[in-house]
């Protein structure tokens, strides 16, 4: 059960709900006149929750909004932020904006702790999904698993950290968004998420693909356990620190394995691999 499904406006002056309102509504209007450009620079089925262009406008009238919850904005915020022209991106080149090396394409970066240590942003498995949860993306990790649930949505994970900051006036303005647009405040989204997953993977993302159950077409395991092939990562790296030629052998008959799976269409095999590999660093 989420903790909490949506939030519960908090008392104010008629005067403060009229600036918020009217707030929520210049948000709807600049998410409507932008949707062209965000589309052309992110994709066509790119969904950008309402949240996003509230947090911005809210931001344009406390231009303190961020540094007080001590974070700075990334990619979409940002651009926001900056006011660039979002006509000017080449299209789908917005995703590569302020991307980490460890963030895949379905993460979307749009704040980070002020030192950098940690990143917040949306979490899709699929470019035409509403985003499933925020996620924390532990930059200073000293395990592979760097990807936490944050909240189900940014506004959430604000009002939390507006707590933590003693900002008690930006937690009511939030709250008061969170209620208008009834926009989930709890932790829960991610965990159903991870129940329909495939496979986990070191980061902690796991990975969900089309798979047709009857079929059994899109996934299959790769034929290693997570412990074996982070011993055979292990010895790869190892090898290399000690100046010396690598085995690839068994990892190199794991690639063959996921291009059979690909060729019949067990595609969820050669992204597990993939990921797998590149959170273990092995270039």
């Amino acid at each position: 059960k989420m903790a909490e499904t949506a939030a519960k406006r908090p008392k104010g002056t008629d005067k403060d709900d009229e600036g918020l309102a009217a707030c929520i509504h210049r948000a709807e209007s600049l998410a409507q006149t932008l949707k062209p450009d965000l589309l052309n620079a992110f994709g066509k089925d790119f969904v950008v929750p309402l949240e996003v262009f509230v947090l911005h406008c809210y931001s344009t009238d406390h231009a303190t909004l961020f540094a007080d919850l001590n974070l700075s904005p990334l990619n979409l915020l940002k651009i926001l932020e900056d006011g660039s022209d979002l006509a000017k991106i080449a299209p789908e080149d917005g995703h590569q904006a302020d991307r980490a090396w460890n963030e895949p394409p379905e993460y979307l970066p749009l704040l980070q702790e002020v030192d950098g240590t940690v990143r917040y942003g949306y979490y899709r498995d699929r470019p035409d999904q509403y985003p499933v949860a925020v996620l924390a993306n532990q930059m200073d990790s000293t395990t592979t698993i760097t990807f936490k649930n944050a909240s189900n949505s940014l506004l959430g994970f604000l009002i939390h950290r507006a707590r933590k900051c003693s900002q008690a006036s930006v937690e009511k303005a939030l709250r008061y968004f969170a209620e208008s647009k009834q926009v989930s405040l709890g932790h829960g989204s991610w965990k159903h998420r991870n129940k329909h997953i495939q496979a986990t993977t070191f980061s902690g993302l796991g990975i969900q693909v089309p798979y047709d159950k009857k079929r059994d077409v899109g996934y299959r395991p790769l034929g290693a356990t997570d412990r074996e092939l982070k011993g055979m990562l292990s010895k790869i790296e190892k090898a290399r620190q000690q100046g010396k030629e690598p085995a690839y052998d068994e990892l190199d008959q794991l690639i063959q394995f996921s291009n059979i799976a690909n060729d019949e269409h067990d595609f969820g095999n050669a992204l597990q691999l993939g990921w797998s590999i590149s959170r273990l660093v092995v270039i």
